[in-house]
C-alpha cells in the first residue's frame, strides 16, 4: 500500500512539473523568436549609424534663374541655358534627426545665343559658358525613422564663378570687327535652402534625391566693346546677368567611412 502510494504521488509530482515546463516552454519559444524580430524592427526605425561619417557625391542638372531682374533687364537665364553639376560631399550624423557636413562642387552652363547673342552671331562664331567652383557647409533636418529618410536643409559658403566668352570674327568681317575674348572670375558668397530624401541602401550605405535653391548676390558689372562693320559699337556686359541664382537637381551616393558605430 505505501509503495502504491508513493508511486501515485512521484506521478502526480511529475504531471505537475511536466505542465510547468510545457507551459514554460512556449514562452521561451516567444521569446527566443521575439527578439530578432524586436532587433530588426529597431534597426529599420533607425536606419542612420549614429556618429557615422558618410562620405560621396551626387550628381544632376542646374537650371538659371532670372532672380532680381525686371522684364526689360538681361537675367542670367536671358544668357545661360540649363547645365550640369557634380557634387563631392561628407555628412557626420550627429544623431537619428541632425545631419552637419560640407560640400565642394561644380557648375557649368553652356549659353542662350537665340535671346541674347543673334547680332553677333550673324558675323562670325561665339561661344560662352559660365562656370562655378562652390564650397558650402550643409545642414539636414531629417523627418522620421524609417529606412526612406526625408529632410530639408539649409547650405552656406561661396563660390569662384567664372565667365568665359569668346568671338571670332568670320572671313567676310576680319577686317571689319576684332576678334574678342575675355574671362571674368568672381568670388561671391552663397546660401541656399534644400529638401529632398535619403535611402538605406545597405548597413552603410545610403542613396539621395536632392532638390535646392542656391541664391547668388549681385555682380559686379563690367562692359567691353566691339565694333561692328556699320561703325557702331556691340556692348557685351561681363556679368550683364546680375547673379548665377540656380535650382538643381541630383541623385547620389554616400558610403559610411567608420565600420564600428552605434544606432
Amino acid at each position: 500500500m505505501t509503495k502504491i502510494k508513493n508511486t501515485a504521488l512521484a506521478l502526480l509530482a511529475l504531471s505537475f512539473s511536466s505542465g510547468s515546463f510545457a507551459k514554460s516552454l512556449p514562452e521561451l519559444e516567444t521569446s527566443t523568436l521575439r527578439s530578432p524580430m524586436a532587433l530588426m524592427a529597431h534597426r529599420q526605425n533607425t536606419s542612420f549609424l549614429v556618429g557615422q561619417l558618410y562620405a560621396g557625391g551626387h550628381i544632376g542638372f542646374a537650371v538659371p534663374l532670372g532672380l532680381g531682374r525686371s522684364g526689360d533687364e538681361l537675367a542670367f537665364n536671358d544668357v545661360a541655358k540649363t547645365g550640369f553639376v557634380v557634387y563631392a560631399d561628407v555628412m557626420k550624423q550627429l544623431n537619428q534627426a541632425i545631419g552637419l557636413g560640407g560640400e565642394v562642387g561644380y557648375r557649368r552652363y553652356g549659353y542662350n545665343d537665340k535671346k541674347t547673342w543673334g547680332s553677333l552671331t550673324r558675323y562670325g562664331s561665339f561661344d560662352a559658358n559660365y562656370q562655378a567652383v562652390d564650397f558650402n557647409l550643409t545642414g539636414r533636418v531629417f523627418l522620421g525613422r524609417q529606412s526612406i529618410r526625408p529632410f530639408i536643409g539649409v547650405l552656406v559658403g561661396g563660390e569662384v564663378i567664372i565667365n568665359d566668352v569668346d568671338f571670332a570674327p568670320s572671313k567676310q568681317y576680319a577686317g571689319a570687327i576684332n576678334a574678342t575674348q575675355y574671362k571674368t572670375t568672381n568670388l561671391s558668397s552663397a546660401f541656399g535652402v534644400m529638401a529632398g530624401a535619403y535611402f538605406k541602401a545597405g548597413r552603410r550605405t545610403l542613396l539621395s534625391v536632392q532638390a535646392r535653391l542656391n541664391i547668388v548676390p549681385q555682380l559686379k558689372d563690367g562692359v567691353i566693346e566691339v565694333s561692328q562693320p556699320n561703325g557702331d559699337l556691340q556692348y557685351i556686359a561681363q556679368n550683364q546677368h546680375g547673379n548665377q541664382s540656380n535650382i538643381s537637381v541630383t541623385v547620389g551616393m554616400h558610403i559610411g567611412t567608420q565600420k564600428n558605430n552605434k544606432h
